[in-house]
């Protein structure tokens, strides 16, 4: 989400909704859904990709 020259970026509907809570003027900020990485434009893009560290995500296999 943005305001002004603020932004800031959720990676999960719990840890977004915990900010709502938590944030009196959050209906000010323009917010963003991205459903999936086609959502992002070449400047967003570039930018995820660049702190690739922070976004990814560890798994691990499940067993049949």
């Amino acid at each position: 989400c943005t305001k002004g020259n603020n932004e800031l970026s959720f990676f999960t509907m719990p840890e977004f909704e915990n900010w709502m809570a938590k944030t009196p003027d959050a209906k000010n900020w323009k917010v963003k859904y991205y459903k999936g990485l086609g959502t992002l434009n070449t400047k967003e893009a570039k930018q995820y990709f660049k702190n690739l560290k922070r976004h990814k995500k560890p798994f691990a296999p499940m067993k049949e």
